[in-house]
């Protein structure tokens, strides 16, 4: 009997683009595991320890780095983030697709292990949309807002890394797309499918 092996859906893009929204919206409406991160930063004021991050001391997460506790992890804007190794494959090996809200060197760590991953960007329909999202959290200064916005423009030069791209210019129809690749896969011939093909002499049982 052939049992699949989850799926991970990477969500990338920059920040203010509605990531959290989109992702946040799938989990209504379809049977996928929130991968969460830890991060070295310190919480904002909405976040919530366990829910939205694990929040742990840099010191202890180049620990975790050395141990090679991360599926993927990056620096980003001087903290650090990353996916524990273990708590992803606990629900790939169960069958059970993840969905990973990760930077694009993130990204492509997940790539590069070998996993059946779908990378998918997400853009704002233009900059000053996006500079105005940052502007509304009121969670940075003038300064930090530029340096995502020159973020987003050395990151659009690597979008040929992702499989696909969303333009968010209406959060329900973004959703509806992004909900539209995560069914596309689900009968999408994998490597695991292959090898257990190739595996498989005269009779097989799906």
């Amino acid at each position: 009997m052939y049992k699949r092996r989850g799926k991970v859906f990477v969500v990338s893009g920059p920040s203010g683009v509605g990531k959290g929204t989109l992702v946040e919206e799938v989990l209504k409406k379809r049977d996928i595991h929130l991968s969460i991160s830890c991060t070295s930063r310190a919480p904002r004021h909405n976040e919530r320890e366990g829910v939205d991050y694990f929040f742990i001391n840099k010191e202890d997460f180049l620990e975790k780095i050395d141990k090679n506790a991360f599926a993927e992890w990056a620096e980003v804007y001087g903290n650090y983030y990353g996916t524990p190794k273990a708590e992803l494959e606990k629900h790939l090996s169960k069958g059970q697709d993840v969905i990973l809200e990760i930077e694009m060197l993130g990204a492509a760590q997940i790539k590069e292990l070998g996993e059946d991953a779908v990378l998918i960007f997400v853009l704002p329909p233009n900059l000053k949309t996006l500079k105005n999202r940052l502007i509304s959290r009121k969670t940075e200064d003038s300064s930090a807002i530029e340096a995502r916005l020159s973020c987003t423009m050395d990151e659009l030069k690597h979008l040929s890394n992702y499989d696909y791209y969303l333009v968010n210019k209406n959060i329900d129809l973004t959703v509806d797309e992004l909900l539209s690749i995560i069914d596309s896969q689900a009968h999408r011939v994998s490597k695991d499918f292959i090898e257990y093909l190739e595996e498989s002499e005269r009779q097989f049982s799906l």
